[in-house]
């Protein structure tokens, strides 16, 4: 196990055994490099993730911190703080080892042996420690590095307003939705809108996002004749695809929203005049210069068992963003199924940005309008 201190210079000092001692709820650290003053800290308050880890289990690291108040502490403690912000309860990036724990102690200062120094008047300065597994704490280390590298290049939300671009998804990433989606009728393109003249149908929107339901709903208004009746059902259920979809995942995640959607309204036996509508976003990475967030739109006829497909315009993304997302680790083993989003490092580190919509930020255009823009030329299937 290593031990390392963290003073309020941000300097990093790696402990040993004869300066630090850690108990269950004490820490004594031993400066070694102020004429032997000893500081006891105790543990106010303890947290463990993920949530479910009782507080028997031994953890691969443990991070130990002053209470500070806010602005207080130098950067590597703010930016530890970060990183867990960040992650959330996901914290199986930190160590190869299945379902690892991270501890977090709050801590006080409970005594000061000055020892032999002149400065006997000198507050203790707040400290983080840290304990663990060697590859924990190299992995945590390497977190809050680039914390520090994207900072010293983009320092504020200005220097990274108006930096993307809008772009449009080139015909041969379109074709390959073909590949994930069954049953997909032609309308990927620009196409009119056909009516529905059926004196009632039933909308099923799977997902709780407030922005995507009013989307589908004016959608919708604007297809149906004047005296269709049109039932709206919110069926929220997982895309099953991770946090943040990469790749053929977006198309993925909206399959698969409707697939356990439909499979919720077949049970009840009642599927005529049916339709079920999906939206994810996803970054596209692969087979592309520039990072982009595409956003799909999944139309399904229940009736029919047809589908059709509308992708977004897209909004491009700085790489490093991308990678300090994906640091964070996969679900499923799955490198296009991530667990953190793009959206949430991007809120963390810059706390004016909503995290569902950067992209009115980073090139000036809501995430909203481009999902509005695609379904208006949407043709039902």
């Amino acid at each position: 196990m290593q031990f390392w201190s963290i003073g309020c210079d941000g300097k990093m000092t790696e402990a040993t055994p004869p300066t630090i001692s850690y108990g269950c709820n004490t820490i004594t650290f031993k400066d070694q490099f102020d004429c032997g003053r000893t500081t006891e800290y105790s543990v106010d308050s303890s947290k463990t993730s993920p949530s479910s880890a009782t507080k028997a289990c031994e953890p691969e690291l443990t991070l130990a911190r002053m209470r500070l108040k806010s602005g207080q502490g130098c950067l590597v403690q703010q930016d530890l703080e970060t990183v867990f912000k960040e992650c959330g309860d996901n914290v199986s990036w930190i160590s190869d080892r299945r379902s690892p724990v991270v501890r977090y102690l709050t801590l006080h200062v409970n005594t000061v042996d000055t020892g032999t120094g002149a400065d006997r008047d000198r507050s203790p300065e707040p400290r983080a420690f840290i304990f663990g597994q060697k590859e924990c704490v190299e992995r945590l280390f390497e977190a809050v590095e680039g914390i520090k590298r994207l900072r010293e290049r983009i320092p504020d939300i200005e220097a990274l307003r108006n930096t993307e671009k809008r772009v449009v998804m080139s015909p041969e990433d379109l074709r390959q939705l073909h590949s994930v989606i069954p049953n997909m009728s032609n309308h990927t393109t620009e196409l009119a809108i056909k009516s529905i003249i059926q004196p009632f149908i039933r909308v099923i929107i799977p997902t709780e996002n407030k922005h995507k339901i009013t989307i589908i709903k004016e959608y919708f208004a604007k297809l149906v004749a004047e005296k269709t009746e049109v039932t709206y059902d919110r069926i929220p259920v997982r895309s099953g695809v991770g946090e943040q979809p990469y790749n053929a995942a977006g198309a993925l995640g909206a399959l698969n929203r409707i697939q356990n959607a439909v499979a919720s309204i077949k049970a009840s036996g009642e599927t005529m005049n049916t339709f079920v509508v999906a939206i994810e976003n996803y970054i596209q990475v692969k087979g592309i210069d520039r990072p982009t967030d595409f956003g799909i739109i999944v139309a399904y006829n229940v009736t029919d068992d047809t589908y059709a497909v509308k992708v977004s315009d897209g909004v491009t993304i700085d790489k490093d963003f991308v990678e300090a997302a994906q640091m964070y680790g996969y679900e499923s083993n799955n490198e296009n199924f991530g667990s953190v989003t793009v959206g949430g490092v991007l809120a963390s580190r810059f706390p004016s940005i909503d995290k569902a919509n950067w992209h009115e930020v980073v090139a000036g255009v809501p995430r909203y309008r481009l999902l509005t823009e695609a379904i208006e030329s949407l043709s039902l299937p």
